[in-house]
């Protein structure tokens, strides 16, 4: 299920995706950040079942 469509904002020439990651069952949890297709959790925890998502898409 897709919370919302990837934003791309190009900060200091890099390509990166803004959005929300999928949710899942748990209510709360780290939000994602996808370094080259590879999934990351965050350090930050959401206490919501939707969490943020941060996309490196190039360099």
């Amino acid at each position: 299920m897709r919370v919302t469509p990837l934003w791309t904002v190009f900060p200091v020439g890099e390509t990166v995706q803004v959005g929300a990651a999928s949710p899942d069952l748990s209510l709360s949890g780290p939000g994602e950040f996808d370094l080259f297709g590879r999934a990351i959790p965050t350090r930050l925890r959401f206490e919501l079942p939707i969490r943020s998502l941060l996309r490196l898409t190039g360099i």
